[in-house]
């Protein structure tokens, strides 16, 4: 199990969430990071999305409670990936279940926290594992080979 690194998307570049913060007019504005998670076949490296052209329709994320939360398919140079950008606004330890198709199943768990940095809070990752035994690489973007 590794803790991963994260992604933050602004309308106009992608940049390592890590490093980067949201910078907006509003002074009291809250946003969580976006999470954006790169299927990858395992056998071949290909994209999952792409190579077996999954849609939003097969892909359903549920909480410990088995409540839907909003899921997203985003664009970086032609190249689905799942933005499940709705887990940042969750507080605390939680467990999830990501379902793509009737097939793929990825359990993992996120712990959030709200952070004050020079009088602005923001939302930021605690630790991130994904269980299963599947590999995760770390390269800006949380990529699960599956």
């Amino acid at each position: 199990m590794n803790n991963n690194s994260f992604l933050f998307i602004t309308p106009s570049k992608v940049e390592n969430y890590s490093h980067t913060r949201i910078n907006h007019n509003y002074e009291s504005l809250i946003l969580p990071p976006e999470f954006i998670v790169e299927l990858k076949n395992k056998m071949n490296g290909n994209n999952l999305l792409s190579e077996i052209n999954y849609n939003l329709n097969d892909i359903i994320l549920t909480n410990g409670n088995n409540k839907e939360i909003d899921v997203g398919i985003c664009t970086i140079d032609n190249t689905p990936f799942i933005n499940l950008s709705a887990l940042g606004w969750f507080d605390g330890f939680n467990d999830y279940e990501l379902k793509i198709g009737s097939d793929l199943s990825i359990n993992f768990s996120l712990d959030m926290h709200k952070t004050n940095n020079k009088g602005k809070e923001f939302y930021d990752k605690s630790d991130f594992t994904v269980y299963d035994n599947h590999n995760i690489l770390e390269d800006g973007i949380i990529t699960i080979e599956v």
